[in-house]
């Protein structure tokens, strides 16, 4: 009987590949990872529908020619605090699709959902998620013109690099900031805030994927969802802390709250200028 069941499965697995059926893959998350890197080589276009609730914009949809790129990754990060899986997906634009979904260690976090052509391994569709299960950002493609084509100025995939050292100056300056489970500093920049462009310091953090932002500003912002802010009780001029990400907003209250008050934000940003220029 054994026998039997083995012969029936090599004769399925015979058809499969007489007829160029493609094989569900063993491992979502490398899958995903080498598909996007065969995206970033190929030029294709069609019409794509894009649907951005967060983060907030004036055009919420919008009709486009290709997806937007993927977003920096991690990927050793999103091995860690992410779980993937596969299944069949439904067509997209008239196409077979593997729908891989990566949801979080992290129950707070944002999940994802990518659709990959079955034939072309590219990115079709993509989706995400909050904690909520409410559809936070989407784009897919509703027709594809021709086939894709090697890209003359191939592109790289996007990768996130952390660097020890932005983050032993932040913990150095500001102290420990209680970032949400799975997320890393990964960037520090000043950029200017108001309408009158003042000075002020943003604080990029990931899991692998999800990005969150804290702003050191000296003017408070306007409420949003999403979005958890604090008046900081300095000595000299006044300082805010700002926190936005795809996470409940008391998590990100607690990320706002773990920082100190008497943070100086001027003498912060000089030392931001100073470790710059070593």
């Amino acid at each position: 009987m054994h026998v039997f069941r083995v012969m029936a499965v090599l004769l399925l697995l015979g058809v499969a590949f007489a007829q160029n059926i493609p094989i569900m893959p063993k491992n979502p998350l490398n899958y995903l990872l080498k598909s996007l890197q065969t995206e970033a080589g190929l030029n294709f276009k069609g019409v794509v529908t894009e649907s951005v609730i967060f983060p907030p914009r004036k055009e919420t949809n919008q009709t486009k020619e290709n997806l937007p790129a993927p977003p920096p990754i991690n990927p050793n990060l999103l091995r860690q605090n992410f779980s993937s899986s596969i299944e069949n997906g439904e067509q997209v634009a008239g196409r077979n699709t593997w729908k891989i979904t990566l949801t979080p260690n992290n129950h707070d976090a944002a999940s994802f959902q990518f659709w990959i052509d079955r034939e072309w391994n590219i990115r079709l569709a993509h989706q995400e998620t909050d904690f909520n299960n409410t559809i936070t950002s989407q784009a897919r493609f509703t027709s594809i013109e021709g086939k894709p084509t090697v890209r003359k100025d191939g592109r790289s995939l996007g990768k996130l690099e952390f660097k020890p050292k932005l983050e032993a100056f932040l913990a150095k300056t500001v102290g420990d900031i209680a970032l949400p489970e799975g997320f890393r500093i990964f960037g520090l920049k000043v950029r200017t805030v108001g309408q009158d462009n003042q000075p002020a310091l943003e604080v990029r953090a990931s899991n692998g994927l999800s990005v969150m932002v804290l702003v050191f500003s000296p003017i408070k912002t306007r409420a949003t969802p999403k979005l958890a802010m604090r008046k900081l009780l300095t000595k000299n001029a006044d300082a805010w802390v700002w926190v936005i990400g795809n996470l409940p907003e008391a998590q990100l209250q607690r990320t706002a709250n773990s920082v100190v008050n008497s943070l100086d934000l001027t003498g912060l940003l000089v030392k931001f200028n100073e470790q710059n220029q070593k």
